[in-house]
């Protein structure tokens, strides 16, 4: 009953319970399968029909689910029990089936449906479709199946239903394999399934994770499939098969799908198994290729590396290859066997692509593949040929079809080239590769060029275009440009082509493919190659098709043009963009206007733009701008810039530089607006430039002429000859301030066009370039900072900062910061550092050189303001990053110039006792010239001559200025502390260079500066005539001369100086030895009359600023007499009251006018002059209140510049940001300089009161808050106490020491001379001299507290920068101070206080060393580790000399001198009046220092020596004129005589028996016999003196006494012992007792130890080695005793020093006749230099500067036997640098002579041999002749190197002495410098 429910159930349309029901009924027959009985399973069998028949009629669109699946369970059912159940039509379930399937449409039925197919395709098994009734369920089965799978496509999402659709295909496929016959068609659909399986699953985007185990299911039942075909009829389906196994690989392929390959092999493989029909060959090739496929894929999921692996793969496919050249040969006829081919070409294609390219992995696997393609395309190419003539192809494609495939073949097989030419590593393999390549580039072409335009073609076009644009780059970056340019080409032209077929498309296109960047890369391949028009035309060809991106190509443009023109293709110079459009004959159309000026404008950008500007191509663009532009302001800017470029290279037009600035001019001279006198103001300032550049050409010095030299000459050579004398050459034009001030006109014009301009703003819309305006503000601003006018400087600077771009802060940052110098510069310190920059707004990192710019104008700002010490740490650290900076460009070089210059500043102002600063001051200040010579020189060339830069670079017009305003401003810096130091040899080379710059530049007011630092350069050197000389011309410029524009000082007739009463042609003084500097200021030049004018305008006193009073301090200056210096000098232009000129309201003129008068006067006190040097000096003073006025007015100015650039506040007056007048530091500072020279010309006319006044006025005004920022303040401050103690001293009658009991000073009268205060003493002796001495003032016991400590201060205030004069005379009085009462610090300041000069330059010299040696070490270069010890050695050597030592040290100093040395110091010291006092001192290193003035000095006797040793020089070099023989040698002998008397004088009234002190320790053996009686001497002073004396004093004692008589031996006991006068004649009986008993234990008189005599300047020119008691002793000389300490104590006396290992006698180096005019020396000493081994030399030969360098580095011993010191073949400044290592023997006249002149220390080529280290110096003080000096030289050889023992070169000089026919006037000529040194044994 079961049965029968369900069933009326279902025609109840009740399907709740079906679904159970059924299973339950059926569930006997389908779970005890086999073991159901047949009447069971037929009654359920039958069940299941009926079931089946009756689920047809209810089935439709909203079947449910349990009703179709209860279909399923029926089917099972009846299935199970077919066998059993007969019906009487066999199709009757089938048919049931058939139509239940039918009516299941809903999609989501599909998996139903699959069921009921499968099932219904099991029912018509062994069913054929003859059957009737079977072929229409077939056929619609096949039909309904495939459709659904179709229309199930759209909705597919997940890999379920994706596999469900396949299912559906491949059993479609099943059912349409049952009809009779199968078509080719048929079978392919099988490939089609499987293709849309794939194509669905990358449409979804399935992960092949996600479909791996469908996609085996998938490829299983395709596999299948093909089978049965095969069944079905090998020889038919066969080929059919085997290109759906290719295509299904293909599509794996594609898809990276690719699994077990192995199931598709076997099937390639059965379909030729028992096959007659089929085709081995061709089977063996797809079986090998579908191998390729497959074990490549292996190999890459593997990540294969092995190259054997891919080589196994390659030779099957090269198998194949032979294969494929079969089947094609064989088989021409047949189009199966070659679509085939065709298919596994592409499979074989797809999988190579992913095979990596690794080099050497896989190329013969990649030439396998190429061959395959090759041997495709031959025969698509065939095919296509017989379609073109007509004939049938044997593959029956259509010649569309075979281009289709051909192009597609084309497209693998260039892929295939760029994959291998990626591969192959061979250059010349790679170009046969590509060349390949480009001829099947020329074939595809062919192809392309005849296929239909249509949409594919042109997008084959594209695709081609894509695959050669990669070979470019490939051969582009590989430098292959010949392949790289037909790439490109080839590219241009087919996607130039495809970006036009669709005009609405075209714009999109060209961006689409980056057509311009493939123009440029094939540009750029033409540039590289040279194919310059090429390249241009290609530019032009894109720029006719599109614009867009024109910047780029222009850039190019512009680059191409540059190259073709430095390989001398000038004619593409002309060409420009306005060319690209201009066409012969054609007029370009109107719309063609506006592009070409924007053209030409990006090509103008393009220019300004690369790195190395080209400025002749530039301007070539110009020119064309300027033709092509209307507006008139428009191109006026554009002849603006045309002007600039024209004048900046030079170069030529039809039109000038000028002429195109005043067609500017014309233009805009009726302009009325903004912008138009703006760029009217840029015009003026323009023609400025250029006409100032003009100017500064003419006034250029001619070739070979320089500026007169009057610097150090070197002593005159033998008879009469000179070394490194310079031919004097007069100066140049003279520019004048007048004429400055005219040529100025034009920026005055552009300045105040320019604030008209900004005054009436700068509209929005305006088209101005505000970027080039603000540089050219800046650059008028650097104009005005050259030409030193500040005020007009900061007018430009606030305009530039108010129109400068809001976007460029780097600009603007850069402007504040200059405007901040400008007002520090003013003195306005707070408004200053107010409104200096933020420093994140300098610039970024490329400008961090701006940022270090800004720390250092802070670190000024705190120096003026003294907020010192964190600054100068600050300064230290800043000066090390810039030093140790790799970058070396030359803005870094100009600011490390700039930190050094103020770091030296620093360090020359007094810092606390504990701050300790290895670097010197002077060092840095040079460092920073040679920085910022650097600078100019590589910006502007070494000869200034134009600001085109010498290395290449972009001309630097704005830097022009900046760079020499840093320089000039280095150099006087520099200057300033050379004068300080007293190094005036120096200081003129480098004043000199500035004169040159100045001179060339035309810049009358640096020139004015440096002529006056160099007139007191010579003023302090006493060089009277070269320093009225330099005033003179100083006056020209200043005052101009009445009826001329410009003055020539070659033009001038030379002036007549009346000297003495005898008249003499003011020219260049030439050498004369013998004269020393005293008797040069002795022959001064009286009277000197300097005509009081104003600049040549009016007189400038009378303009405002008034005329010198007699008030304030002026009142007590009173009416002076009137001396006898007369110089004419050109007349001076009368001024009336009333003068406004602009010069006479400039504040800097003023400045330098009343400099002027302070050098004037300070030559008039320097030579004698003090009534003229005093009425000049005030009239400086005088000028205080009309420069104050001044300064008001021009404060005034600046506040309101302030105000317009919104840098100040606008409210009232009270406002903090007010600026206050303030006057100039530079005038502040003269003022009190000439104060000091005030007080000094007081003092030097004896009236101390109003020295006194004068310097106490001036000190409250250093103290004052006004001059704390001044930079010498210090020195100004010390020279001022020095002058104030001088003249309190002077009033008390002692001129060196204060007394308790000082005499009363006689009041000096308000007005008028006062008397000195000097009085005479007494002709008794006091210590028992005789009557000819006559007394000197002598130290008392008692010293004035207050000016001991007032010397302290002063002392103390410049000891760590000190200067020669006033350090000295500090010393010197210290010294005096201290002589009585702590002779420790008496000698430590006597030591002091001589070689100050001498010391600096040391300082100097040695950090350059240092300098030179680190950067060796930076480069590398060298040993590095001797590089270090010279390092750490020469920093010891600096350290050292530094100054600012305690008296500490100078006892280290002592302790350090060798035991057997003893030094001794000559010391004079001089007062303002007329005594002097001779003070001697004695230093060992075991005893106290011993000091003691010679009262000698001062007598009448004493006073003659000097006069007397100066006269017999004299006469001597005026003898060697003579020519009669016996009055020549009568003359000689009696000067002989002459020089005897002199050393006799000395040692009998200088020292008299302090000749002692200079006497050296005895002998090694006589010291032995001393010591052996001192421990008696000692007990027998303790008994009969009661005090104990300790053993080194007693030995001195007994050293000392031994030489002298009896009766002076009490003088020297009581100075050494301190006791009373009855134990003072215990002691002497005791001592002189000794001292016979010493005598007569000698076997001879005592034998000395060497003496280091350390010289006074003043007396270093006296023979002190041929007094009577010296003359056998050995004596050298040393600068002092730093010298002495820092060759010991530094690492100088290494084991191969002189000193310590001795002179090799072997290794010397002789230069002997250089000049070849001493006949007789040559044969004097050619066969003796000749004989020693290990000699060599020259003669008769002049050396090479390495020669001498060699002689001095590499050997033991050099002699020079020529005229002076051989400077001419060496220079002093070269010499410094080495480090000798000879004893130098110079026996040249004159050639150890150390000049004194003025205040300064004596200077001689002596020096430069100390600074380069040299051991060991004899030379000769004076002029000698040639026979005399031989006989000396030839004795000293003689007797030196033939001595025994030790061998001492000092023992030797005594007996060369007297080898001489004259042994003192020649004998005495030559002395030794330096240390003892004997020769190596």
């Amino acid at each position: 009953m079961a049965d029968k429910s369900i069933l009326e159930n279902i025609s109840k349309r009740n399907f709740d319970a079906i679904l159970g029901d059924t299973k339950e009924y059926l569930s006997s027959i389908l779970t005890v399968k086999g073991k159901a009985k047949n009447g069971d399973l037929k009654e359920k069998g039958m069940f299941a029909v009926k079931f089946l028949h009756s689920a047809v009629a209810v089935v439709g669109n909203d079947v449910p689910e349990d009703l179709i699946a209860a279909v399923h369970i029926c089917c099972q059912g009846y299935q199970t029990a077919r066998d059993n159940i007969k019906l009487q039509d066999e199709l009757t379930v089938p048919k049931l089936v058939y139509h239940i399937l039918n009516k299941l449409v809903q999609e989501s039925h599909m998996d139903n449906l699959h069921q009921l197919g499968v099932f219904l395709y099991g029912c018509l098994h062994g069913v054929t479709t003859e059957t009737p009734g079977v072929k229409p369920i077939v056929m619609n089965t096949y039909s309904r199946l495939w459709n659904s799978s179709v229309k199930h496509e759209a909705t597919c999402s997940n890999p379920g239903s994706l596999l469900i659709t396949t299912q559906l295909r491949f059993l479609a496929m099943k059912f349409l394999f049952k009809k009779e016959v199968i078509e080719d068609s048929d079978v392919e659909k099988i490939e089609i399934a499987l293709g849309r399986y794939i194509h669905l699953a990358n449409k979804l985007k399935l992960k092949k994770s996600a479909i791996q185990a469908d996609l085996r299911q998938v490829l299983s039942i395709f596999v299948t499939m093909l089978e049965n075909v095969l069944t079905f009829n090998k020889e038919k389906f066969g080929l059919i098969v085997i290109k759906s196994v290719i295509r299904a690989v293909k599509y794996l392929s594609q898809n990276k799908l690719l699994g077990d390959v192995q199931h598709f092999l076997e099937v390639v493989s059965e379909s030729g198994a028992d096959n007659p029909m089929a085709d081995m060959g061709l089977i063996q090739v797809v079986t090998r290729i579908l191998t390729v496929v497959k074990q490549l894929d292996t190999l890459l999921q593997e990540e294969c590396s092995s190259d054997a692996r891919f080589d196994e793969v390659a030779s099957v496919l090269m198998s194949g290859n032979e294969g494929l050249m079969t089947v094609t040969d064989e088989d021409q006829e047949d189009g199966g066997h070659q679509l085939v081919v065709l298919e596994l070409c592409q499979v074989l294609m797809m999988q190579l692509k992913s095979v990596p390219l690794t080099v050497n992995l896989s190329v013969n696997l990649m030439e396998a593949g190429r061959m395959t393609m090759t041997l495709y395309l031959h025969f698509l190419e065939s095919e296509w040929r017989l379609t073109g003539e007509a004939g049938t192809p044997s593959t029956g494609l259509k010649r569309d079809q075979i281009e289709r495939n051909m192009l597609d073949a084309f497209h693998v097989k260039f892929q295939m080239f760029y994959k291998l030419s990626q591969a192959v590593t061979d250059d010349e393999e790679l170009e046969t590769l590509l060349d390949e390549c480009l001829e099947a580039v020329g074939l595809y072409l062919n192809v392309l060029g005849v296929v239909e335009s249509d949409k594919t073609h042109f997008d084959d076009k594209y695709y081609f275009g894509y695959l050669m644009v990669k070979f470019g780059h490939f051969c582009y970056n590989r430098s292959l440009d010949k392949q790289a340019t037909e790439f490109y080409r080839n590219t241009c032209q087919q996607l130039t082509e495809w970006c036009f077929s669709d005009t609405e498309k075209k714009q999109a296109r060209i961006e689409e493919s980056s057509l311009w960047k493939i123009y440029n890369c094939l540009t750029e391949c033409y540039r590289r190659r040279g194919m310059w028009k090429e390249a241009m035309e290609t530019i032009a060809m894109y720029l006719h098709i599109d614009a867009s991106h024109a910047n780029t190509l222009v850039q190019l443009w512009v680059r191409i043009k540059r190259d073709a023109t430095r390989e001398g293709q000038q004619d593409f110079v002309e060409k420009t963009m306005k060319d690209v459009f201009d066409s012969e004959g054609e007029e370009r159309p109107p719309t063609d206007g506006d592009k070409v000026l924007c053209l030409l404008q990006s090509e103008l950008e393009a220019f300004k733009g690369i790195k190395k500007r080209w400025s002749e191509g530039e301007a070539v663009v110009l020119k064309d701008l300027v033709s092509v532009v209307g507006d008139s302001g428009t191109k006026a800017g554009y002849l603006l810039s045309l002007a600039q470029i024209m004048w900046v290279t030079g170069i030529e037009t039809h039109r000038s530089a000028k002429e195109c600035v005043n067609d500017v001019l014309e233009l805009l001279c009726k302009t009325t607006s903004s912008e138009g006198y703006l760029t009217l103001a840029q015009g003026y300032l323009w023609r400025f430039i250029i006409t100032r550049e003009d100017l500064c050409k003419q006034y250029l010095l001619p070739a070979g002429e320089s500026e007169p030299d009057p610097g150090d000459e070197e002593p005159s050579a033998r008879k009469g000859m000179k070394d490194g004398v310079k031919e004097e050459l007069a100066p140049g034009k003279v520019y004048t301030l007048q004429q400055c001030e005219m040529d100025v006109a034009d920026m005055d014009q552009a300045l105040t066009l320019m604030m008209q301009g900004i005054e009436a703003g700068i509209s929005n819309t305006s088209q101005l370039d505000l970027a080039a305006l603000t540089q050219n503000l800046i650059m008028a601003a650097s104009i005005f900072r050259l030409l030193r006018k500040p005020v007009q400087e900061l007018q430009t600077l606030c305009m530039a900062l108010s129109v400068c771009p809001s976007a460029d802060v780097v600009t603007a940052a850069r402007v504040r910061q200059d405007i901040s110098r400008v007002l520090m510069e003013s003195g306005q310190y707070h408004m200053a550092e107010m409104l200096l920059p933020a420093a994140d707004t300098t610039g970024a990192t490329e400008d961090s050189h701006q940022k270090i710019l800004l720390q250092l104008l802070k670190e000024r700002i705190h120096l003026l303001t003294q907020k010192m010490e964190p600054s100068l740490t600050r300064m230290l650290s800043v000066v090390e990053s810039l030093v140790k900076a790799n970058s070396k460009s030359w803005i870094a070089t100009l600011t490390e110039g700039v930190a050094k210059r103020l770091l030296s500043m620093f360090l020359i102002q007094p810092v606390q006792p504990d701050t300790h600063v290895a670097e010197y001051a002077l060092s840095l200040a040079q460092e920073a010239v040679k920085l910022h010579t650097a600078v100019v020189h590589f910006l502007m060339g070494r000869d200034m001559e134009s600001v085109v830069s010498q290395s290449g670079k972009d001309p630097h017009v704005l830097d022009k200025w900046m760079v020499v305003s840093e320089l000039l401003e280095s150099i006087l810096h520099l200057c300033h502390l050379y004068r300080h130091v007293g190094d005036v040899k120096d200081a003129r080379g480098y004043l000199r260079e500035g004169l040159k710059i100045s001179k060339r530049l035309c810049l009358p007011r640096w020139t004015t500066e440096f002529l006056l630092e160099l007139g007191r350069i010579n003023s302090i050197s006493s060089n009277e005539k070269e320093c009225l000389r330099l005033l003179k011309e100083t006056s020209m410029i200043l005052r101009q001369t009445p009826g001329k524009e410009e003055v020539s000082v070659l033009d001038q007739k030379p002036q007549k100086v009346t000297i003495n009463n005898k008249t003499a042609t003011a020219k260049k003084p030439r050498a004369t030895r013998g004269k020393s500097a005293s008797a040069n200021r002795k022959n001064k030049v009286k009277d000197v009359e300097i005509i009081d004018d104003c600049f040549g305008f009016e007189s400038v006193r009378d303009a405002g600023i008034k005329r010198p009073s007699e008030s304030d301090v002026a009142s007590i200056l009173g009416p002076l007499s009137s001396l006898s210096l007369d110089v004419e000098l050109p007349a001076s232009v009368p001024h009336n009251t009333d003068c406004s000129c602009s010069l006479c309201q400039d504040i800097i003129v003023q400045g330098l006018d009343l400099l002027y008068s302070e050098t004037l006067g300070e030559f008039y006190q320097y030579s004698g002059s003090l009534e003229k040097g005093w009425d000049e000096l005030k009239k400086v003073e005088s000028s205080k209140s009309a420069l104050e006025r001044l300064t008001a007015d021009n404060t005034t100015i600046m506040h309101e510049q302030l105000k317009s650039a919104e840098l100040v506040s606008t409210s009232n007056k009270k406002s903090s940001t007010q600026l206050q007048p303030v006057l100039l530091p530079s005038i502040r500072q003269l003022s009190i300089e000439t104060y000091c020279l005030l007080a000094q010309t007081a003092l030097k006319k004896c009236e101390s009161e109003t020295a006194d006044f004068l310097s106490q006025s001036a000190l409250k005004i250093i103290n004052s808050d006004t001059s704390k920022d001044l930079l010498q303040q210090s020195f100004l401050k010390a020279q001022l106490q020095l002058v104030q103690i001088q003249a309190r001293l002077q009033a008390t009658g002692d001129v060196f020491v204060a007394s308790d009991k000082a005499l009363p000073a006689k009041p000096a009268p308000a007005r008028g001379r006062a008397r000195s205060t000097r009085q005479k003493k007494s002709t008794t002796s006091r210590r028992g001299k005789s009557d000819t001495e006559e007394d000197i003032p002598a130290a008392v016991d008692h010293q004035d507290a207050s000016v001991k400590d007032s010397l302290t201060s002063a002392f103390t205030t410049i000891s760590h920068f000190p200067s020669s004069d006033v350090y000295g005379h500090l010393c010197r009085m210290l010294a005096c101070q201290h002589l009585n009462t702590d002779e420790l610090k008496a000698a430590y300041f006597l030591n002091e206080a001589v070689s100050i000069t001498f010391r600096h330059q040391a300082l100097a010299n040695t950090s350059r060393k240092i300098r030179k040696v680190e950067k060796e070490l930076a480069t590398c270069e060298g040993e590095l580790e001797t590089l270090r010890e010279d390092l750490e050695d020469l920093c010891r050597v600096r350290s050292l000399l530094a100054f600012n030592k305690e008296v500490s040290h100078f006892q280290q100093m002592m302790q350090h001198i060798p035991p057997d040395w003893t030094v001794c110091q000559i010391t004079l010291a001089k007062s303002a009046g007329d005594a002097n006092r001779l003070l001697l001192t004695r230093l060992t290193c075991h005893t106290d220092p011993v000091t003691v003035e010679l009262p000698g000095f001062e007598t009448v006797q004493g006073r003659s020596i000097l006069p007397e040793f100066k006269a017999i020089i004299q006469t001597s070099s005026e003898s060697m004129k003579l020519t009669d023989k016996n009055q020549w040698w009568q003359t000689r002998r009696d000067l002989n005589d002459r020089v005897q008397s002199v050393v006799d004088l000395m040692e009998k009234y200088w020292l008299g028996k302090w000749v002692c002190l200079l006497q050296g320790q005895l002998s090694l053996g006589q010291r032995s016999k001393v010591n052996e009686i001192l421990t008696q001497l000692q007990k027998d002073i303790k008994k009969s003196c009661k005090i104990v004396i300790e053993p080194q004093v007693l030995e001195l004692l007994l050293t000392l006494c031994i030489s002298l008589p009896v009766d002076n031996h009490i003088d020297i006991a009581t100075k050494l012992v301190k006791v009373n006068n009855e134990a003072a004649h215990k002691l002497t009986t005791a001592v002189s007792k000794c001292c016979e008993t010493l005598a007569s234990n000698m076997d001879s008189h005592p034998c000395r130890q060497p003496v280091l005599l350390v010289l006074d300047k003043d007396v270093q020119h006296l023979p002190w080695e041929s007094l009577p008691s010296l003359r056998s002793h050995p004596v050298t000389r040393i600068p002092s005793l730093y010298h002495l300490h820092t060759q010991l104590s530094a690492g100088h006396m290494s084991q191969s020093h002189a000193c310590v290992s001795g002179v090799d006698i072997q290794n010397a180096f002789y230069i002997l006749n250089p000049d070849n005019d001493l006949m007789s020396t040559q044969e004097s000493f050619e066969n003796l230099f000749r004989e020693p081994s290990g000699w060599s030399g020259l003669i008769g030969e002049k050396p090479t500067p390495n020669q001498f360098k060699s002689a001095l580095t590499d050997h033991d011993l050099f002699i020079y036997c020529g005229h002076g010191s051989g400077c001419k073949y060496y220079s002093g400044s070269d010499l410094q640098q080495l480090r000798c290592r000879a004893v130098a023997v110079l026996m040249g006249c004159s050639s150890g002579y150390l000049q004194t002149r003025g205040i300064l220390e004596a200077t001689g080529m002596i020096n430069n041999y100390f600074l380069a280290g040299c051991p060991t110096i004899i030379a000769n003080l004076w002029d000698v002749t040639d026979r005399d000096i031989d006989r000396f030289l030839g004795g000293m050889l003689t007797s030196w190197m033939s001595s025994e023992g030790e061998g001492s070169l000092l023992e030797a000089i005594p007996a060369a002495r007297d080898q001489c026919r004259l042994p003192f006037l020649i004998g005495a000529a030559p002395v030794v410098y330096g240390f003892p040194v004997s020769f190596r044994r």
